[in-house]
């Protein structure tokens, strides 16, 4: 073989190892290349997801805060809309009592309630007080109860009508009173959702 024949030997041989050398680099290059892309790719994925889950936690955190400030105002309107309807009823009633008291089924109402506390009462001394403008029914009460034990006044403050009966002996009040009957309704009034 000649030289030139060895040198072009050498020559091939070389250039197919860096070749062979070359691509393995090239191919160990691209894949470490190809490692790196994907453990990015896993990583920018996994913030991602992070990410959404805060953002959507977010959102869930301020659509709730929404949602109970609506309720809280939902609820003022209600309770504002129902004190506005309580409130119109009560003066409904008021004028119903005032309009019961022009009438003589009040007066009889209140000779039943004279004599019933002449009758709890006994022989003890028992003193009615009556609303102060009831004070022209006095005469017609002390007729009906006809006791010697009992003193109806009119009542220094008004109570809206009624009677209330008082027995110190027993240390008793009978209250009968519209103002006292009025309250403790109020107080236990609840207006009813109709479905």
């Amino acid at each position: 073989m000649t030289i030139e024949e060895k040198l072009q030997n050498f020559y091939d041989i070389s250039m197919d190892t860096a070749r062979e050398q070359s691509g393995r680099e090239v191919a160990d290059y691209q894949a470490a290349l190809d490692k790196i892309y994907e453990e990015h790719c896993e990583t920018a994925r996994r913030q991602n997801d992070l990410q959404l889950k805060t953002e959507a936690e977010e959102i869930r955190k301020n659509n709730n805060m929404e949602i109970s400030r609506e309720q809280i105002q939902l609820k003022r309107r209600y309770s504002r809309r129902e004190e506005e309807l309580t409130r119109k009823l009560f003066d409904e009633v008021a004028e119903k009592l005032a309009a019961y008291k022009e009438t003589p089924d009040y007066t009889e109402w209140m000779k039943a309630q004279v004599r019933r506390a002449v009758e709890f009462a006994g022989t003890a001394p028992v003193r009615i007080y009556v609303d102060p403008t009831d004070e022209e029914k006095i005469p017609a009460l002390l007729e009906a109860a006809q006791a010697d034990n009992l003193e109806i006044l009119p009542s220094k403050e008004s109570f809206g009508g009624g009677t209330r009966a008082v027995i110190r002996s027993r240390n008793v009040l009978i209250d009968h009173s519209f103002a006292r009957r009025t309250a403790e309704v109020r107080e236990s009034f609840q207006l009813r959702e109709e479905i």
